[in-house]
């Protein structure tokens, strides 16, 4: 099941924990991203990480923007 995560805010963070997706892709909007927009990632990956998942790939896309797949711990 594919759930969005846009932010780290508690209606995102409800949803996940709710649902339980085995896996979130989540992708940088810009190509080349820094500065507050890897913050707000790495807030958005702590931030599910508590809710038991990890990263399982990461890299950069043929479009030159970062994206992460988190698998839920237990989900594989």
């Amino acid at each position: 099941m594919f759930v969005p995560v846009i932010s780290s805010v508690p209606d995102e963070v409800e949803v996940v924990a709710a649902v339980q997706p085995d896996a979130i892709h989540r992708v940088t909007f810009v190509t080349q991203a820094h500065g507050k927009a890897l913050h707000k990632h790495q807030i958005i990956t702590d931030t599910l990480e508590e809710l038991g998942y990890r990263v399982g790939t990461s890299g950069t896309d043929g479009h030159g923007r970062q994206f992460w797949i988190m698998v839920r711990e237990g989900g594989e």
